[in-house]
């Protein structure tokens, strides 16, 4: 797992996701990233060891969703800004 993967899927990660959901965000914000779900996965569950995501349980659904916690939210402000290019007067 790359540090780009990791990175992208922490800044896909706006709202309760499934994995193959992510995908498909990630894929929208970045045709050129070659990720699969798989991939996807095993990087959840890096993140639910870290505490970086939490597991959100639907009702009427059989699969848990991925959200960010508090942790994981700082994490994507500091990637956030990170991306954005230093200006100096």
């Amino acid at each position: 797992m790359c540090y780009n993967h990791r990175a992208a899927i922490i800044r896909a990660l706006t709202e309760p996701m499934q994995p193959a959901e992510m995908k498909r965000r990630l894929r929208y914000l970045d045709s050129d990233i070659r990720i699969s779900a798989n991939n996807i996965r095993d990087t959840i569950r890096l993140f639910l060891q870290k505490e970086l995501v939490q597991k959100v349980f639907v009702k009427k659904k059989a699969h848990p969703r991925y959200e960010l916690t508090e942790l994981g939210a700082k994490f994507q402000g500091l990637l956030s800004r990170a991306e954005v290019p230093l200006r100096f007067n």
